[in-house]
């Protein structure tokens, strides 16, 4: 009936055509079935459904045509009913609403333009440019066609004085871009690396065969634009940021890969074309963003911040780590020069900065408040760390007590002096340990997660208040007391 739909506009979305296009529609109805009950019956449920119900019941009489959606059976009613208030609506109790008529003038354009800049021509909104005009999908208007574009009455001249003294460039701006066919894509690849859809696609080239695509072929794409005017294409993203390929290793999950690079899932999916639910396999490659000033703000991170060496252990990931430390995931990859592409390994040491919230010296207890002096022989598989577990200590004092570098090692037969009953040694919250939070997983237990973090499980049940009848379940969030170094 004359309603045109493509990329740019759909015409039944104009109230005036519409209106029009159902008159016909309505009129043509009537010729076929010769009475008006039939015909606004057919306008409802379609005339295939109406023809049926006629051949079922051997009737043309409506009031009989029991077979028909009960939708349609009352929408005669309703219809009467409204045209009967309509005739006489005080009568009935209703009153007239005053509207104020809806009254605009055409100008033409030539060309595709973008309608934040024919908006600020005209002297109103892009709200109300795209209120006058309901058929534009588009922040455009079409391209290969002049348009007639409504805008409020009283606005002409200013719109053409202020449209007219602007840039050509700046009054048309193609809203297509040009793609080269390559290796290995079809409309389909290429529809979701545009944001367009398939049938579009194939209409703007005039593609019969949507299967058939030949490698050097060049396509024109139709663009979305922002409200801003800005190209929607996939391979543009925010300002200030840099775009990342992240290939994805077995385990991760989108929450996991966001957090290590300091983004949120949504971000991601969008920036992919992910729908909500959709899975991720190993070796699928991932566009991320991420701020370029990301390095920056990692070293900055360091102030205020004790540092602490993890080592890592089998089934850790940069994102349970940095969720336990309570750290950003770019920032641990910052302190470490770790890659985007580069992976952990177990027993690789990290340097982490954590937030230290205690506000206590940290110097060491002087020798009159050290206790008694033990002297420790090293043995074969002894760390600092086993050693100042054994003697309830912390490692920073075992290094001070002998002059030991953050860097230096120790080696079987070495004598370590070792104080005890120093009031350094309690590992209680003191200012040699720092408070970090741990997110259970599935599969984790106590021992397990005291062993990770070498600590004793009686503690790990005495600082987060747990008996031995009580069971801890993944998501729950375990209060632990690390020593530092």
């Amino acid at each position: 009936y004359g309603l045109k739909r493509n990329w740019y506009v759909d015409e039944r979305r104009d109230p005036e055509k519409a209106t029009h296009a159902a008159a016909k529609f309505l009129l043509d109805l009537y010729k076929d079935f010769d009475h008006w009950y039939l015909a606004l019956a057919a306008y409802n449920c379609g005339p295939g459904r109406v023809n049926r119900a006629i051949r079922l019941h051997h009737t043309s009489d409506f009031w009989q045509l029991h077979s028909l959606p009960r939708e349609t059976r009352n929408y005669i009613p309703y219809y009467l009913a409204a045209a009967i208030i309509c005739s006489d609506p005080t009568s009935y109790g209703f009153k007239t609403p005053k509207t104020k008529p809806h009254k605009y003038e055409f100008v033409q354009i030539e060309q595709s333009a973008d309608l934040t800049v024919l908006a600020s021509s005209a002297g109103v909104s892009l709200k109300t440019i795209k209120a006058y005009n309901p058929e534009l999908r588009q922040s455009a208007t079409p391209v290969q066609s002049a348009y007639q574009l409504k805008i409020p009455i009283g606005k002409k001249d200013q719109f053409e004085s202020n449209f007219n003294s602007l840039p050509s460039d700046q009054r048309f701006a193609p809203q297509y871009v040009a793609h080269k066919v390559k290796r290995g894509e079809s409309l389909w690849t290429i529809s979701k690396k545009y944001r367009v859809s398939i049938h579009d696609l194939a209409a703007v080239n005039k593609i019969r065969n949507r299967h058939r695509l030949s490698i050097g072929q060049k396509l024109t794409i139709p663009v979305r634009r922002s409200s801003g005017g800005t190209l929607l294409v996939s391979n543009s993203g925010p300002s200030g940021h840099k775009k990342i390929k992240y290939k994805v290793k077995r385990g991760d999950t989108l929450g996991h890969i966001a957090e290590d690079y300091n983004t949120l899932a949504r971000k991601i999916r969008r920036w992919n074309k992910l729908e909500y639910g959709q899975p991720i396999f190993p070796g699928q490659k991932l566009t991320i963003w991420v701020k370029e000033d990301m390095g920056q703000l990692a070293s900055n991170s360091k102030k205020n911040r004790d540092k602490v060496v993890h080592i890592v252990k089998r089934g850790d990931t940069i994102g349970h780590i940095a969720e336990s430390y309570r750290v950003a995931s770019i920032n641990i990859m910052s302190w470490n020069n770790i890659k985007s592409k580069q992976t952990i390994y177990p027993g690789q040491k990290l340097t982490l900065w954590v937030k230290n919230n205690n506000n206590s010296s940290n110097s060491v207890a002087q020798s009159s408040n050290k206790g008694k002096k033990v002297t420790y022989t090293v043995k074969r598989g002894d760390t600092i760390g086993h050693i100042a577990d054994d003697y309830n200590t912390t490692v920073k004092n075992i290094r001070s007590w002998n002059s030991m570098k953050q860097s230096s090692y120790i080696k079987p037969g070495q004598k370590l002096t070792i104080w005890i009953g120093s009031t350094k040694n309690s590992l209680s919250k003191n200012a040699d340990n720092l408070k970090i939070y741990y997110t259970v997983k599935r599969g984790d237990t106590l021992s397990k997660i005291a062993e990770n973090h070498r600590v004793r499980m009686a503690s790990i049940m005495k600082w987060n208040k747990l008996n031995k009848a009580n069971t801890i379940f993944p998501g729950q969030k375990l209060a632990i007391w690390i020593k530092q170094g």
